[in-house]
């Protein structure tokens, strides 16, 4: 399981920031929890690149299924973050603002 952890906090750490760059860059209405359809998208795109991709592009890397496993379980942690707590302030200006 250790091996997989940096997998399952890829989407709850990479998400909120490009939606803070989509927000900046006015391609999102500012301060909206993302939807299930921002967060399956994103999983998707980065499962694509680092399982499908990066393991042509670079031969020390390796595509493992269960790493598609751990990015959903990631997504569905930040689903559950953002929606069963909506009260909870979620701004990250990292100094955007």
């Amino acid at each position: 399981m250790s091996c997989y952890w940096n997998d399952i906090w890829m989407l709850p750490c990479a998400v909120p920031l490009v939606i803070r760059i989509y927000e900046t860059l006015n391609l999102r209405e500012p301060n909206m929890h993302p939807s299930l359809s921002e967060i399956v998208w994103h999983g998707l795109l980065w499962s694509f690149m680092a399982e499908g991709l990066a393991p042509v592009w670079f031969p020390s890397s390796t595509a493992d299924p269960l790493d598609l496993a751990a990015y959903a379980l990631g997504g569905f942690m930040l689903w559950l973050r953002w929606h069963l707590f909506p009260r909870i302030n979620h701004d990250v200006t990292l100094g955007l603002r």
